[in-house]
């Protein structure tokens, strides 16, 4: 059964990256970067995370999207 589990996890992160690579080919900068910051924290174990980080990393510099979209008091 873990490794159904397994498999689901991955598919899910690997639809969340899709996600964040539609916004991103669209010039949606600050979604992608929303959408990229959500796989690395909630599926970070996943090699879409890998993904995401490296494309993140490749996107210009501006205040994390997920702090901006969530703000202060929800991430304290």
């Amino acid at each position: 059964m873990r490794g159904v589990s397994d498999k689901m996890f991955e598919s899910v992160a690997e639809q969340q990256y899709l996600t964040a690579r539609f916004h991103e080919k669209r010039r949606n900068i600050h979604a992608a970067k929303l959408s990229y910051e959500i796989v690395i924290k909630v599926y970070a174990d996943s090699e879409a995370a890998v993904k995401a980080a490296e494309r993140l990393a490749e996107l210009p510099d501006t205040k994390s999207a997920y702090e901006r979209f969530l703000g202060p008091a929800v991430l304290n």
